[in-house]
């Protein structure tokens, strides 16, 4: 039990004179690994069922085998680009092409970079380990591919079509 008094001073002086009251403080047995509410004896309320999701997506971009890292989209709006945790980038035709994707194979880790130029002529393609693969839009043809180390960003030059 727990007694508590309540009592007020002014001046020095006690005011209203002195109560004690008494609350019943229940004994509790520590078990390691409960949870605090479960201690206290309280009941935990069960978890609600989580309800059927109705997809309303217009495209799935579900290729990859883990996170994706990256996305972009080129200026026409026609492609994008997506890398990943899994070691692969794919390039997606949004316009609803027969050949919806591509893969792009080669990265050594996770897909951190992908991009397009200004002109939407080239993408790229870059992993953490430094590989970087550069690209023909219109052919998906691998025209250069370079390793520099350890990649912390990669970024076109606005205007010309150079990678920074």
């Amino acid at each position: 039990y727990q007694r508590r008094v309540r009592g007020m001073m002014v001046d020095g002086h006690e005011e209203g004179g002195m109560e004690e009251e008494e609350d019943e403080i229940p004994d509790v047995e520590v078990v390691p690994g409960m949870i605090p509410d479960e201690r206290a004896g309280v009941e935990m309320e069960e978890e609600e069922e989580e309800e059927d999701v109705v997809d309303m997506a217009e495209l799935t971009f579900n290729q990859h085998k883990g996170s994706v890292f990256c996305v972009a989209v080129s200026k026409s709006e026609k492609f994008l680009i997506t890398g990943g945790e899994d070691d692969f980038a794919y390039i997606y035709d949004i316009t609803g092409s027969e050949a919806p994707y591509q893969k792009i194979e080669g990265h050594k880790d996770s897909v951190t970079h992908v991009g397009f130029s200004s002109t939407d002529k080239y993408y790229f393609t870059a992993d953490l380990s430094g590989y970087i693969q550069l690209f023909e839009t219109d052919t998906h043809r691998k025209i250069w591919d370079f390793e520099v180390g350890d990649v912390r960003w990669v970024i076109w030059h606005p205007i010309v079509p150079i990678l920074l």
